[in-house]
């Protein structure tokens, strides 16, 4: 039997990720690409209804940046990356 995780399909996650996309709460907006599911808040995350049911729908932890902590992280991984490669 392998260790390695089982693919998205045979764990179910794909019907799972169907179902909260037919969900579409308002006035939230879902986008899935690849792996990652961008949500658009226009109100904020801190009053919406979707960060419980995307963990309820999903049956999995779920863990949330907004675009500028994505950001600032993209640009320590890059400073590390570059002194490393100056060593």
């Amino acid at each position: 039997m392998s260790p390695l995780p089982k693919s998205r399909a045979e764990r179910g996650i794909s019907s799972r990720v169907d179902q909260l996309l037919k969900l579409q709460p308002d006035p939230e907006e879902l986008h899935l690409l690849g792996r990652e599911l961008y949500v658009f808040f226009p109100d904020g995350s801190g009053r919406s209804k979707l960060p419980p049911l995307l963990d309820r729908t999903l049956k999995s932890p779920t863990t949330a940046r907004n675009w500028n902590s994505v950001l600032k992280l993209l640009e320590i991984a890059e400073d590390l990356e570059s002194s490393a490669a100056s060593r």
